[in-house]
């Protein structure tokens, strides 16, 4: 049980010698430093002041100082404790409240009602605790100093609260609002009678024309309760659109009332606003009206609320409440309004008739704006809100304030139209010296563009109705590879992949299939069928025009599973069988690595240049350390220590394997100079490291880029290039690699060529950028990135969109992020934001982006995603392959993304673009010609 003390007070005029009460009651509050120490501020609290204003006070006073940008009372949780004198702060959380005495009071359980003298719980020398949290806590602890008596009268006791700075300087308004001094700025009763609307009948004012809309303002009992209204353009943050016109505060972080984008009509905007509060709702104090303008913005924006909201459902529904939308268009608005009239047989009101100051600046676009909070307190201000919700202001943006609460709509507005007076003029000035419509005001009218824009979204160059299937979803198996080539001198093909072993040509001027081929098939149909079909298709053109097409999979056509990997090949004319290159490395294995992907090059044999093909394999091996240049380099020794796992083709005879690669090959491309990059990722699907490889000398690497060395373990840092599975492109010496699953691009130079040979090459990877494609990095496993030319796209499974960057320019990007130190995997696991402005300036890097409409497999499960997961493009054509097995062509791109370039879209540039999860082999299960090992590799991240 706690027991309370007798109270000491001190002597003072309201208080005779005896200690009996005389007049009203006046705490004196001390507010200590963030160190719990006691320094120079206090606050004079007088007994009948609002609770409310109490703790907007402290909010837009200590609270602020220690958090300036997230501050204001309703912007998030906070709660007062009290603590009586002879409870220590450690002890409080002990404390039995009795019944009618307050110890603890929150936000949500704050009576708008609440006095500060219905804290009977606080006493001399008691303690307050506010504690503000908002992400992390702030808290304000303060002590009472002393209570004394006044004879003040009510008008005066209830703004004497006041926060004084070195024992009595007051510099804080009522309500909490920081001013120098506002009594200059105070609206007289004076200015607000000489307002011609001030006199009008009660017939002819705005209360009795819009009863609703004026009721929820200035009477809202029968509604949500109002903390605020504001009305006028105050932000544009974003974008042009992103903007806030009107809005209805309630005790708490919601609005009742939202109208985000500005009208050019006062009448348009009543009427729209009267209709929705006229509408029935079926809960209290979760329900927010929302309105639009008659204007071509305004539906767009209508329909991203509404959609939005309708995509909400369970406890994110009931999180966000009801909503009630309205959008109506001039000219039902205007039909609505002769209807009123004819029916009801009155007038209508006229804003700008009636408010012709008000109405031309809300209407003007500029910021011209006020705030009215219910408890009695107006505020007219220009220049843009500030605060969390862009809804407060500095003291010299306020031109006229008006302590009192209003009996009418039509009275405040009256208030309002008085106000529209030039920054810093009193109100003592004779006449006022009003603004007019076209009045400019340079501190506040120069710029009023987003303050915050987000950058711009890429243009689009196909949207989803432009898209032309050329095979609709379920009618083919999952497609898993792409390949688009001129074929002649007017004809564009291509070719698909699928999961069931088949390749089928097309004519994309038809988009009618020409053949089809079953080149893989596994006789056991119990076999894993993700391993099934074609994992990569790469279309060579012959002198003569003609198309030989390499394709590749991850199954075998003999059950014994025993024979070398092949990459079969196929004539384009017909889709019979060409030729076949046996992926063997060393004739005494009794087991053949999988492979990954293929490409075209000429290399260097004995002083000739050969047309070559190279494989790139999914097999682990040992080679010996070397420093980053391979400076310490030598072939032969390499050579005699182990196989590597690029295997190069002279015809159909196999050359010397590469070794540089630890982990399995996962891209490779060939750039004009006749240099080779290519790509690793260890066993756990980690990227392990970019090898720059020379042509003239096949099989020397020049350069190598280490990502990630060392096992998967816990607590392990990774680099931001944490995964390959995407693909490459290339143009020039520029590199692309798209990682993370189709979610990241990557730009690597090749940079230091010497044509005198004096110097070697180097790889620069110039940073990374993600798009915000996927909603955790443990989703949406299935991306691509391919190019043609100087373009290349990418996206993933988990969107519709495809996005195009130019490769040149990639790299001198200043929105590349160019930290490419290791981060804790668990923190890359965090969930990704699509809408952060990182990712958004990423994306705004493109040329331009794709829509594609999802095609689940089966639209029956959740887990899937239905994006496209394999892209081609080849000059102007743009084609997406989905699981679903549909294949859609998007809208033709512009003439200047043309490329005469023979070949197909991946002849020089290969990936191995579906996720598998099979387990590489290990060129150390076979017999290799050394015993000898490399020393061992330290278990860490690097980026070089």
């Amino acid at each position: 049980m706690v027991t309370t003390t007798k109270r000491t007070y001190e002597e003072g005029p309201g208080c005779d010698t005896s200690g009996n009460e005389k007049g009203s009651k006046v705490w004196t509050i001390a507010i200590l430093n963030e160190f719990g120490q006691e320094c120079d501020d206090e606050i004079q609290v007088p007994n009948k002041t609002s609770l409310i204003d109490f703790v907007s006070m402290l909010c837009n006073g200590p609270v602020k100082e220690r958090r300036e940008q997230d501050h204001e009372m309703h912007a998030h949780l906070w709660d007062l404790k009290i603590i009586p004198a002879e409870l220590s702060t450690e002890k409080s959380q002990e404390v039995v409240c009795p019944p009618g005495v307050p110890y603890y009071i929150d936000r949500d359980t704050l009576d708008p009602d609440t006095l500060f003298e219905n804290l009977k719980a606080l006493d001399l020398q008691g303690t307050l605790c506010l504690k503000y949290d908002y992400g992390s806590p702030t808290v304000v602890t303060m002590k009472v100093q002393s209570v004394s008596f006044s004879d003040l009268g009510k008008e005066d006791e209830k703004h004497m609260l006041q926060l004084r700075r070195n024992k009595g300087v007051p510099i804080q308004g009522t309500g909490g609002d920081i001013v120098k001094d506002d009594s200059q700025k105070e609206l007289s009763q004076n200015e607000i009678s000489i307002i011609p609307a001030h006199d009008l009948p009660l017939s002819k004012q705005i209360d009795v024309f819009y009863p609703e809309f004026s009721k929820a303002i200035i009477d809202n009992s029968d509604y949500d309760e109002v903390r605020a209204f504001t009305l006028g353009l105050s932000k544009r943050v974003d974008c042009e659109t992103d903007t806030t016109f009107s809005t209805m505060e309630l005790y708490g972080i919601d609005d009742a009332f939202d109208a985000r984008l500005p009208w050019d009509n006062m009448d348009d905007f009543l009427d729209v606003a009267e209709e929705v509060w006229s509408k029935k709702v079926s809960r209290r104090g979760k329900t927010t009206r929302l309105i639009s303008p008659p204007t071509a913005d305004g539906k767009e924006s209508y329909d991203e609320q509404k959609e939005w909201y309708e995509s909400l459902s369970g406890f994110l529904r009931r999180l966000n409440g009801d909503r009630v939308f309205l959008r109506k268009s001039r000219e039902e608005i205007e039909n609505a309004r002769n209807e009123k009239k004819k029916t009801e047989g009155k007038d209508v009101f006229d804003f700008a008739t009636t408010f012709p100051r008000t109405a031309g600046q809300l209407t003007s676009g500029k910021f011209r704006w006020f705030r009215y909070e219910t408890h009695g307190l107006l505020k007219v201000v220009v220049g843009r809100g500030l605060g969390i919700n862009h809804r407060t202001m500095k003291e010299e943006q306020t031109l006229r304030i008006c302590k009192r609460k209003f009996a009418s709509f039509h009275e405040l507005l009256c208030a309002v139209e008085a106000s529209w007076v030039y920054p810093g003029s009193c109100s003592t000035s004779s006449p006022p010296q009003y603004l007019s419509t076209d009045t400019f005001l340079p501190e506040y009218d120069a710029d009023v563009s987003p303050s915050n824009p987000r950058p711009v979204a890429p243009p689009i160059l196909s949207k989803k109705d432009d898209s032309i299937d050329i095979s609709k979803a379920k009618v083919l198996a999952p497609v898993t590879a792409l390949a688009i080539a001129p074929e002649g001198e007017t004809t564009t093909i291509l070719y698909s992949g699928h999961r069931n072993g088949e390749v089928r040509k097309w004519n994309l001027e038809t988009n009618k299939q020409i053949w089809k081929k079953q080149v893989f098939q596994h006789p056991d149909e119990s076999y894993d069928t993700f391993l099934l079909g074609i994992r990569g298709i790469a279309v060579q053109e012959l002198p003569s025009g003609e198309h030989l097409i390499y394709t590749w999979s991850h199954t075998y056509d003999s059950i014994e599973c025993n024979l070398p990997n092949e990459v079969r090949v196929l004539n384009g004319r017909n889709g019979q069988s060409h030729h076949v290159l046996k992926c063997q490395v060393d004739c005494d294995m009794d087991r053949h690595p999988l492979i990954s992907c293929v490409i075209f090059s000429k290399l260097m044999y004995e002083d000739v240049w050969d047309d070559v093909v190279i494989v790139g394999l999914k097999v682990t091996c040992e080679c010996l350390t070397y420093n980053e240049n391979y400076t310490d380099f030598v072939l032969e020794e390499a050579e005699d220590f182990a196989y590597g796992n690029i295997l190069p083709f002279v015809g159909e005879e196999v050359e010397e394997t590469w070794r540089g690669h630890n982990g399995t090959i996962r891209s490779m491309a060939v750039t004009p100079d006749r240099y080779i990059v290519s790509c690793s990722e260890h066993n756990h699907g980690f990227a392990e490291a970019i090898i720059l490889w020379s042509a003239k000398t096949p099989g020397e690497p020049l350069h190598r880029i280490d990502l990630f060395k060392g096992n998967l373990c816990h607590g392990c840092l990774s680099p931001p290039l944490r995964s390959l599975q995407g693909g490459i492109a290339v143009h020039g010496n520029k590199i692309l690699i798209g990682g993370e699953y189709g979610d990241m691009i990557v730009p690597i130079d090749i940079v230091g060529i010497d044509e005198g040979g004096d110097k070697k090459p180097s790889l620069d990877m110039r940073g990374f950028g993600t798009l915000g494609l996927r909603s955790t990095i443990d989703s949406s496993l299935k991306g691509c990135l391919v190019g043609s030319g100087n373009a290349a796209i990418i996206t993933n499974e988990g969107c519709e969109e495809v996005y195009i960057f130019p490769i040149d320019s990639l790299g001198d990007n200043p929105h590349l992020n160019n930290d490419l130190s290791p981060t804790d995997i668990e923190k890359q696991s965090e969930h990704l934001d699509e809408d952060d402005d990182t990712h958004l300036h990423v994306r705004s890097m493109a040329l331009g982006q794709f829509k594609f409409r999802f095609q689940k497999h089966d639209p029956s499960k959740d887990d899937e995603n239905g994006g496209p997961v394999v892209l081609a493009i080849k000059g102007r054509y743009v084609v997406a392959g989905f699981d679903s097995g549909g294949i859609v062509r998007a809208k033709l791109l512009p003439e200047e993304f043309d490329d005469r370039s023979k070949g197909s879209s991946n002849m020089y540039a290969s990936s191995a673009l579906q996720r598998d999860e099979s387990l590489p082999t290990h060129f150390d299960e076979f017999d290799h010609p050394s015993d000898d090992r490399p020393p061992a590799i330290a278990q860490q991240c690097l980026i070089q």
